[in-house]
């Protein structure tokens, strides 16, 4: 039922959907009891996870890591740093400095040596379609480690777009049925970023495959849109699409950070119209705010040491939802090792 792969939510279904759903309950609800906590730390006895980022990662490399330590598995990271040019700026590309690809190995023969005696191994790649090329190349082989897609450049990010799902399923207080799409009349809009935003591009098809005709618009100025080679995918679904130049009235609004070297405003400040705070809440009467972070000033930031913040911030409000993202990225994870180890 699982995938072998976790490379793009156009893998899923409903009834995978409903599985992992329950599923993830359940190892939430374990994991607060201690007795039963400890026959999850045995799921990966003896396993090795490899985890290997190109790019910077704060909540999907740590939550990965822990997922696998949590359910017994060692495991094996190695991360990069950014390429410059002659002129000491960025090129966009990263590079891992510890491996042999700093004498030009081939990234094929990277990616066989790593998957080897290992559970499962978790990729961030600067390019799009490197982590399913990875996928590929193991799978010619017949080897049978698992393959994690923790990012591709503007591709995909689908373990994000799973730990979004089920954090508004748990907002909504709604569980997924394996045969029949919800029919709630989700009124959904993507606020920044949804050219590069990788989330989007993976959680708007979700949206399409467990909702019924889910309402979705794409706030963005028109250089930033949502890809229109993706929307093909979004009509096979079903999903009711709109765009604007800038927010609007929804019931959830999730969030992304406009890519901050496509923005070249020398005043580096960040698009007001894009700012969610509490003046936009009360404005817009958005009920959830999710964010997959890292957040830049689209919305601020709550400083304990600066009370001008505590009247602008929304990040103690209930409405803040991005929070729980944060929390869920463990037990989301861990479900995934835990469905591909049961399959076994």
């Amino acid at each position: 039922m699982i995938p072998k792969h976790i490379l793009s939510t156009s893998q899923f279904d409903l009834p995978f959907i409903a599985e992992f759903y329950k599923q993830y309950r359940s190892i939430k609800k374990q994991w607060l009891d201690p007795k039963k906590r400890a026959s999850l730390r045995h799921v990966l006895d003896g396993e090795i996870v490899g985890s290997y980022f190109w790019q910077p990662s704060t909540r999907t490399h740590d939550s990965f890591l822990k997922a696998a330590l949590r359910l017994g598995a060692s495991v094996l990271d190695e991360r990069g740093i950014p390429e410059l040019d002659g002129n000491g700026r960025p090129t966009g590309r990263y590079r891992l400095v510890f491996s042999s690809e700093s004498k030009k190995e081939r990234f094929s023969d990277s990616i066989i040596t790593w998957a080897m005696h290992k559970f499962a191994i978790v990729l961030r790649h600067y390019e799009e379609g490197y982590v399913s090329k990875a996928a590929r190349i193991l799978d010619a082989r017949g080897c049978p480690t698992h393959v994690y897609n923790g990012g591709d450049g503007p591709g995909e990010h689908p373990t994000q777009a799973l730990i979004d799902l089920v954090t508004l399923l748990d907002f909504l207080n709604l569980c997924p049925d394996p045969y029949r799409r919800i029919d709630c009349d989700l009124d959904f809009q993507f606020a920044g970023d949804g050219k590069f935003g990788r989330t989007a591009h993976s959680l708007a098809p979700l949206l399409g495959i467990v909702f019924d005709c889910p309402r979705i618009n794409f706030a963005a100025p028109s250089k930033w849109q949502y890809p229109l080679k993706r929307l093909s995918q979004l009509e096979e679904l079903g999903v009711r699409y709109s765009f604007t130049e800038t927010p609007v009235q929804s019931k959830i609004v999730y969030v992304m950070r406009i890519n901050a070297d496509d923005y070249n405003d020398s005043s580096s400040q960040y698009p007001r119209e894009f700012v969610v705070d509490q003046q936009a809440l009360e404005k817009f009467g958005w009920e959830y705010v999710m964010h997959p972070f890292p957040r830049w000033d689209e919305i601020p930031e709550w400083d304990v040491d600066d009370p001008s913040t505590h009247v602008v911030s929304i990040d103690m409000l209930p409405q803040a939802g991005y929070f729980a993202q944060m929390e869920n990225g463990v037990p989301v994870r861990k479900t995934l090792f835990y469905m591909h180890a049961n399959e076994e």
